[in-house]
């Protein structure tokens, strides 16, 4: 059994479903010891440099430390490079652990996981984003561009999530994309809407990849069916304006343990993202919910990006507004598309077996 350290981008309850809370799942599934690490911001200097362990099937490690400040600030980040390779060094004495895997999900841990020995040659980096994409200031990005950097130059492999993302690597990155949390899905109980007509779903982020304005234009089109919207967002004024159209139900998050129980209850599922000119960051996008819809075996509509390109066997993939509301269209009348996708190799626990192989060195 390995000492398997998955350094996350979410902390473990967070409400949103990340590739790290799956992955660190099957992997301890699968006859691992694993350590979820997330860092929680705090200005009590006294924590800085110290963690609280929670025990369970998968240990939960928080440590202590700043927020980065979108990188306007070169101090803080090499501040908690400090406080982090401190804490995982105390960890690691007091756990005992002589030798150990880590599993970097964002660049922002590179400088404090390459100097903790216990790490020595076995560090992998797991690209899951495009994450200077995020920055929205030069000195963030320059930040970002030389973690990212380091993170590839100490790792024995990359693993990512879309071919877009290998020129990120130094050629040694390994495919492995997003899954469904079969264990989890096999429970979905649907829930009843009240609405005669069917339910056009959106489960995800509301962020500034979403089109608005085709979500409005989907209710218009289809004012019989409920348009059914669930997830954070960052846009509250626009999903107020949008929430206001009769056949719109904004749910807004819903805790990542119960979610499946709404992708088992919609008819049509919709990916309504803006196009690749307008957000470039969808060119390096893996989402989860393409997989979690197709589980359930309805119609799938989506607009145009790398990631569904290949799909369109199981999928309707749009190219404009207008072809995304005929696809909706076609879908109510036909339903799913006839390819039935393989549910074992969208599995996450197939994918954390593969990535195992190469933690474990079984291959290389």
């Amino acid at each position: 059994m390995n000492d398997i350290f998955i350094f996350s981008m979410l902390k473990w309850e967070s409400a949103l479903l990340h590739r790290s809370h799956m992955l660190a799942k099957y992997i301890y599934k699968n006859n691992e010891k694993v350590y979820y690490v997330e860092k929680t911001n705090t200005l009590n200097f006294f924590k800085w440099g110290h963690y609280k362990i929670i025990r369970g099937d998968v240990v939960q490690v928080r440590i202590y430390g700043l927020p980065y400040m979108k990188g306007r600030s070169k101090s803080i980040f090499k501040l908690n490079d400090f406080i982090i390779e401190k804490a995982m060094s105390k960890l690691m004495k007091n756990e005992a652990i002589k030798e150990a895997i880590a599993l970097i999900s964002t660049p922002h841990w590179s400088y404090a996981i390459g100097k903790v020995n216990e790490f020595r040659d076995n560090i992998y980096y797991d690209i899951s984003d495009d994450y200077i994409a995020f920055a929205d200031n030069g000195d963030w990005v320059e930040i970002l561009k030389k973690y990212e950097a380091h993170a590839v130059e100490i790792s024995q492999k990359s693993f990512i999530t879309t071919e877009t993302l290998i020129k990120k690597t130094k050629n040694n990155a390994v495919l492995i994309e997003n899954g469904v949390d079969l264990d989890n899905f096999k429970d979905a109980v649907k829930i009843e809407f009240e609405t005669e007509g069917q339910i056009i779903g959106f489960i995800g982020g509301l962020y500034d990849w979403v089109d608005y304005d085709l979500i409005v234009k989907i209710a218009q089109a289809n004012p019989d069916d409920l348009i059914v919207i669930i997830g954070p967002t960052n846009s509250k004024a626009t999903m107020e304006m949008i929430q206001k159209i009769d056949n719109v139900v904004y749910i807004g998050s819903i805790d990542k343990n119960e979610i499946h129980h709404y992708y088992a209850s919609l008819d049509i599922g919709i990916i309504p993202f803006l196009s690749e000119k307008v957000y470039p960051r969808l060119r390096t996008v893996n989402s989860n919910k393409v997989y979690q819809y197709l589980y359930f075996n309805y119609p799938v509509v989506t607009t145009r990006f790398p990631q569904v390109e290949k799909l369109e066997n199981y999928i309707y993939v749009s190219k404009s507004h207008d072809d995304f509301l005929e696809n909706i269209k076609i879908a109510k009348e036909k339903g799913a598309k006839n390819a039935l996708i393989d549910l074992k190799s969208i599995s996450w626990e197939t994918k954390a077996v593969e990535m195992l192989k190469y933690l474990r060195r079984e291959i290389w």
